[in-house]
């Protein structure tokens, strides 16, 4: 999770706590307004100490990431981090994923503190992405910035992946792009990033971020590196009433026994990104093949693999005709998508 929590009273209320308590693998923080940090049962904490420089001397930003022990890693914040740009670095024991980076982001109102922060993201995700090209790259926080648009957004990613159906831009309420949102905007289609606000299942349209008196506006945004994307099963903007900022529910899942399906020629698909499928003729036999195959791995003991895929399968006749997009993409026409599921339930019902 990702939250703007305005100031640290919101670490200290039970709703905090119970939010802590579903088991969230990492919570980053944006504006704690803390000098010393809070610590939370069951996470290792990553702390950027408040700003006091200002006219008033109070404390102000201040970023913090907790990273569950739970999730068997190791992790450093890297040298670089600031009290506007805090990047902590994970990498997962047993070698089970690339390292992830992530960059907590808060962008001061202030125009040139803005750009001066924006250059700079630019400048060291760029570092990273050359120095470590499979490393997974994951932005997020309040940016004070407004977006109506994505880079052009997955053209690339559609064609290596002719089975997902990824939105074609990112969807958004705002009417306007602002002087900090293009500078944005410019600097995440030079990094191949993608944000995840209006693009996800959950979040289209996407929902507002920030709640003030005089307005509701989109801010706080979540970017990640295009191989990430493959990874990302639910984004989803969750309001709070402990601060005018709504928080961003992100979950990644990385690839397991008996989860994953990868074929030069179908791509990759998990049990978590179903609802991207985009059917054809040429792609539904493969399918069928590389799940029969799965169902009588020897990874797939547990037959949790086979209850999702059973779940999507029982989903498929709601479809009425199982309809599917033609190779062109520009008309829908029917199947035998029905005969082929009834083939898969049979493997389905024999695995159990």
């Amino acid at each position: 999770m990702s939250w703007n929590i305005a100031g640290a009273k919101a670490i200290i209320t039970d709703k905090f706590t119970a939010m802590t308590s579903c088991n969230y693998s990492i919570i980053v923080l944006q504006e704690t307004w803390l000098v010393d940090p809070i610590e939370l049962g069951g996470y290792s904490l990553h702390h950027i100490r408040a700003d006091k420089s200002n006219k008033s001397g109070r404390p102000s930003g201040s970023l913090a990431t907790y990273i569950s022990t739970a999730l068997h890693s190791t992790t450093e914040q890297l040298a670089f981090s600031t009290t506007d740009l805090q990047a902590i670095k994970i990498n997962f024991s047993n070698n089970q994923h690339v390292p992830l980076i992530i960059f907590n982001v808060y962008a001061h109102p202030r125009k040139h503190r803005k750009v001066l922060l924006f250059e700079k993201l630019l400048h060291k995700v760029e570092e990273i992405i050359c120095a470590n090209p499979t490393w997974d790259i994951l932005e997020t926080g309040d940016f004070n910035a407004s977006l109506i648009h994505t880079p052009e957004p997955d053209e690339q990613l559609a064609a290596e992946n002719a089975i997902w159906s990824v939105l074609p831009q990112f969807r958004s309420a705002q009417k306007r792009l602002d002087t900090r949102g293009k500078q944005l905007v410019e600097a995440l289609e030079h990094l191949s990033m993608r944000v995840l606000n209006g693009r996800i299942k959950d979040d289209v349209p996407p929902s507002v971020t920030h709640h003030s008196v005089k307005s509701v506006t989109i801010i706080d945004y979540t970017a990640v590196s295009l191989p990430l994307l493959a990874h990302v099963s639910k984004f989803k903007i969750k309001p709070t009433l402990h601060s005018d900022h709504s928080y961003q529910h992100i979950e990644l899942v990385w690839n397991a026994p008996g989860f994953l399906l990868a074929t030069k020629e179908l791509g990759i698909i998990t049990s978590n990104n179903l609802n991207r499928l985009i059917w054809s003729e040429s792609s539904l036999p493969r399918l069928c093949k590389n799940i029969k195959a799965l169902l009588q791995s020897a990874v797939c003991q547990d037959l949790s693999a086979v209850e999702v895929w059973a779940s999507f399968l029982r989903s498929v006749p709601s479809l009425g005709s199982a309809r599917h997009q033609s190779p062109n993409h520009n008309r829908m026409r029917s199947s035998s998508l029905p005969l082929k599921i009834l083939e898969l339930r049979k493997e389905l019902r024999r695995k159990s």
